[in-house]
């Protein structure tokens, strides 16, 4: 299952949909092969049109064994094939238009329909390997709760077998346990008596009560209370020992807790670093949060009041939700105090489980407060119907904070080291399953590569009007497309949406540097530049861009360079596209006439196509795979060094060709520092249209003095490094 979600995470991010037909059935023999043949018919997003079982459903309490058996592997085969069409690309996932909807998928819709249609009718003992593939393999809690009802209207030997199997290994699902203590009573199963007793003490409160009462069916004289001072279930110690591993900062045994008086949620937290100037705090919401020594003063505090705030806030939250009658506001403000901004943030997580509760209670733990640590917990697993959910959670609260931090050192800090750090923390085996681990692999991948193209920087404006006389046009588009990793952009609107072409300055080494999508936009690109551009478009490196939804929302899109490429080759080929065709058939300039408009991708991005079953871009990507690589300039042209060199490269020739007293020496000396200074107030920003003009004006300057120089150097090597004799002195 693993493989196949990541495989189809791949397919969407290259745009390159999955063959439905390269899918094979899921299981072996005539059963699979039919519900794998059957399956697509039957799969459909309408949910106004009735649900109509499979005949075999029925055919499940036959008096005929072998047609009930064959029924039973058929319902089987289609809850296994269902589940693997949700990932190998023979059903999409649509979002829901309205606001929070989530997504849905035709094979879950289908296996949630005839789940529901079996639990209410299967009772033959060949509906139990159905029953338990629900049980022990579905991961939808409605679809587990379907399987347990089958298995409790199912009697016989394999059935008591598989309630007794539930109860050793405490099943993660509160529901199914639940059913699991109810029949073994019920059927009287003494062999399960000790698993029972053992689950008297477990920290749900549904499933004690429901062990309590099945003791006492099996003949216990009385009770077991819960015992608080016991030590921690496995599960939660491993849940614990998960969610240490998950954390990049080790809480060091002499640390401290301290508060401020202005924050009491945000400004308390570890005394982790400090500075001359600034304190560093570690928070609850597993942020570091800098204190100002002049402005704030730090208190001691202790991690033992902070949990009780924690537990009598989570009390409240119980009890509005048991209430009938509880205000939606007051829940809302309860609910929000658990989440890092509030009801903004808090309505996209989890509300059996928050991030302060998780980390509070993984420090008591660490710290040996068990009390504490296990009153966080048990209304939390209260809360949730399956343990699991506390696991996921868990895993996905602190991947969504530290893929947070990697997008912001990556794109706004371009701290690269400390981007590496926390993508190949997020790599680490207790993030499996998290929604962006694939994408923090590949950018750990990108950061780690050593070669020609990946140690490129952008140059500054003066410079880059240096190369710009220097390189021919194809040289230019390749200098550039190199560059388009390094394109920064940032989002202005929430929601809304990012520009490649913001002219708005920006500075990766210290000095503001050109955009290479506007260089490149500004070149008026054309369908004979494809040849230059086709190698970038096959280019999967991300980009120092994102996009978001809201900033309160877990969500990042991290913007790649073929999606820059795509967006040029949108614009060459026009809205709609004004010439369509291969690549080569572009190349040489007999593509034919268009014969669709622009279309949509899956990721919403806009690709002109040359027929309904295909599009150019995929053809450009393919055709740009065998393109050879392109080397390029060495990197110290691409620095704010290399004024400083060309300006000693100036100097020296002219001192040699005797021009050192000319005028000409100041001004050039003077463009150097217009260059220089220029872009620093006005590089692209459109709204100071004179002091445009002006950057403007002197990269024009800056050609001319350039020509100017490689003139005069032509002149003094063609004359000679010597003046020529004037000839004897002679007497007046």
């Amino acid at each position: 299952m693993k493989l196949l979600l990541r495989a189809l995470l791949l397919g969407l991010i290259c745009g390159l949909p999955l063959r439905a037909d390269s899918a094979t059935p899921v299981m072996a023999g005539p059963e699979g092969q039919r519900a794998f043949t059957a399956l697509p018919t039957l799969y459909t997003s309408d949910r106004s049109v009735p649900f109509q079982p499979p005949p075999e459903l029925n055919e499940l309490n036959s008096a005929d064994g072998a047609k009930s058996k064959q029924a039973g592997d058929y319902i089987l085969a289609l809850f296994e094939q269902s589940s693997a069409d949700e990932t190998n690309g023979r059903t999409e996932w649509k979002s829901l238009p309205f606001w929070g909807g989530g997504s849905e998928n035709p094979a879950r819709i289908f296996r949630g329909n005839l789940a529901d249609a079996f639990g209410k009718s299967a009772s033959s003992p060949a509906a139990l390997s159905a029953a338990l593939w629900l049980i022990n393999s579905d991961l939808v809690e409605d679809d587990i709760a379907n399987g347990a009802q089958v298995l409790a209207q199912i009697h016989g030997s394999a059935a008591d077998a598989a309630i007794l199997d539930i109860l050793q290994k405490q099943h993660p699902s509160q529901k199914v346990l639940v059913m699991a203590l109810q029949e073994a009573a019920a059927r009287h199963l003494l062999q399960g008596k000790a698993s029972v007793i053992a689950l008297e003490q477990s920290y749900r409160s549904a499933v004690r009560k429901a062990a309590q009462d099945a003791a006492l069916k099996l003949g216990e004289p009385h009770v077991r209370e819960y015992d608080r001072s016991a030590p921690l279930s496995p599960r939660i110690v491993e849940f614990l020992k998960k969610t240490s591993e998950r954390m990049m900062t080790q809480i060091p045994e002499q640390a401290t807790w301290e508060k401020t008086a202005s924050s009491p949620y945000s400004g308390q937290g570890w005394l982790t670093q400090e500075t001359y100037f600034q304190w560093s705090l570690l928070t609850y919401f597993a942020e570091q949060n800098w204190v100002n020594k002049y402005k704030k003063q730090l208190e001691p505090g202790m991690l033992s009041d902070v949990a009780e705030d924690i537990i009598t806030r989570r009390a409240k939250i119980t009890t509005l939700q048991n209430s009938n009658s509880g205000d939606i506001h007051e829940m809302n403000e309860a609910l929000g105090s658990l989440s890092h901004n509030g009801m903004l943030s808090g309505q996209f997580e989890p509300r059996f489980i928050s991030l302060p509760e998780i980390t509070v209670a993984t420090w008591c733990w660490q710290r040996g407060d068990i009390d504490h640590c296990r009153r966080l917990l048990d209304p939390c697993y209260d809360a949730s119907d399956d343990d699991r959910w506390i696991d996921w959670a868990g895993r996905d609260y602190l991947g969504n904070v530290y893929h947070r931090q990697m997008i912001r050192t990556f794109c706004n800090d371009q701290d690269f080291p400390q981007t590496l750090a926390i993508a190949e923390h997020l790599s680490k085996p207790v993030f499996d399953g998290y929604n962006y681990q694939d994408r923090a692999k590949e950018l750990a991948a990108q950061l780690t590569r050593k070669d020609a193209d990946s140690d490129v920087s952008l140059p500054s404006v003066p410079v880059w009007s240096i190369l710009q006389l220097c390189l021919s046009r194809q040289s230019q588009i390749v200098y550039l497309g190199h560059r388009l990793k390094l394109l920064h952009v940032e989002q202005t609107m929430q929601p809304g949406d990012v520009y490649y072409d913001d002219r708005m300055p920006y500075s990766l080494t210290g000095i503001y540097c050109i955009n290479p999508y506007l260089e490149l936009q500004r070149m008026n690109l054309s369908g004979r530049d494809f040849e230059a551009l086709a190698p970038f478009a096959a280019d999967r490196d991300f980009t120092l861009t994102y996009s978001y939804f809201r900033g309160f929302h877990p969500s990042r899109n991290l913007h790649r360079v073929d999606w820059v490429v795509q967006k040029l080759v949108n614009n060459i080929a026009g809205e709609p596209a004004e010439r369509v065709g291969t690549i080569q058939e572009m190349l040489n300039g007999t593509a034919p006439k268009p014969k669709e408009i622009l279309s949509r991708d899956s990721e919403g991005g806009l690709y002109f196509t040359a027929n309904p079953s295909g599009d150019v871009m995929q053809e450009f990507k393919a055709w740009a795979h065998a393109q050879p690589s392109r080397g390029f300039w060495a990197t110290w042209w691409q620095t704010p060094t290399a004024l400083l060199i060309c300006f000693l490269i100036t100097r020296r020739y002219l001192k040699r060709a005797g021009l050192n007293k000319m005028p000409l020496k100041s001004l050039i000396f003077i463009f150097f520092l217009i260059s220089a200074m220029a872009p620093v107030f006005v590089p692209y920003h459109e709204n100071f249209k004179f002091l445009s003009e002006v950057s403007n004006l002197t990269n024009e300057i800056a050609k001319i003095f350039c020509w100017l120089l490689v003139v005069r150097i032509a002149l003094w090597i063609f004359r000679g490094r010597t003046a020529p004799s004037r000839g004897p002195a002679t007497a007046t």
